[in-house]
């Protein structure tokens, strides 16, 4: 008998690994005071606060399930370091709602250890991974380009006049077929 696998993103707990400075990272289903704590640090820094997203927002952000989205609080050992929220399905894979970290866990490899999670959790049920970034955001475009995200689109003033989001697609291996061609 043939097990089924989970739904993607449907674990309440998951352990992505250690990052370059040696805490566990987890993630874990978004508590109220978590989503609280992390909300008001995320909202201060770009390219939030440029896009003038409150932290009223974001915690509605972290704490709202269903149509999809799936919130959960980043964890490296026992503190909340950040946010990731995502939306599956969407266009034959996930979207990578929000990507958050506080400025002091940025360039670590959270980041990179929360990507890869993604990707694992819909290998062989998706064909595309997706997110947005603010165009004037280089830093985390280049981040998701060295990932094998490439530009898709451009949103003009999606979440703010002024400001484009850059709609961004990596092309994950083709689903595998059936013996009988299907």
């Amino acid at each position: 008998m043939i097990k089924a696998k989970p739904a993607p993103y449907s674990a309440p707990r998951y352990e992505l690994g250690c990052t370059r400075a040696g805490p566990e990272v987890t993630l874990a289903v978004m508590t109220q005071p978590a989503a609280r704590e992390l909300s008001a640090a995320l909202a201060a820094i770009d390219p939030w606060a440029r896009l003038s997203v409150s932290a009223a927002q974001l915690e509605t952000l972290f704490t709202t399930r269903g149509e999809g989205a799936i919130p959960f609080a980043i964890r490296a050992g026992s503190q909340p370091v950040g946010a990731v929220v995502i939306r599956y399905p969407w266009l034959h894979g996930p979207y990578l709602n929000f990507l958050g970290l506080t400025p002091e866990h940025q360039r670590r490899g959270i980041g990179a250890l929360v990507l890869e999670w993604m990707e694992r959790e819909v290998q062989n049920r998706a064909r595309n991974l997706w997110l947005c970034v603010a165009s004037f955001n280089t830093p985390a475009l280049r981040f998701y380009e060295r990932r094998g995200f490439t530009p898709a689109a451009t949103l003009d003033s999606l979440l703010a006049d002024r400001f484009d989001e850059v709609l961004m697609r990596k092309r994950l291996p083709a689903e595998p077929r059936l013996p009988n061609g299907t």
